[in-house]
């Protein structure tokens, strides 16, 4: 039995500009939770190294 490949072609009526947009919106969507996580960890830990060396201050 012979194997055919498959063609696909797809029609895209917007400028490469637009395209790019869509696109890194659509991953930034898919990535959404993952980034708030990592910003939320950021955060976390600056805070409790500011308190620390807020506190080393203090205590030297």
């Amino acid at each position: 039995m012979l194997k055919r490949k498959l063609k696909f072609r797809f029609h895209n009526p917007n400028s490469p500009e637009v395209t790019a947009k869509y696109i890194a919106d659509v991953m930034i969507q898919a990535n959404l939770k993952k980034v708030d996580r990592i910003v939320q960890d950021y955060i976390t830990e600056n805070t409790i190294q500011g308190k620390q060396e807020k506190e080393s201050r203090i205590a030297g």
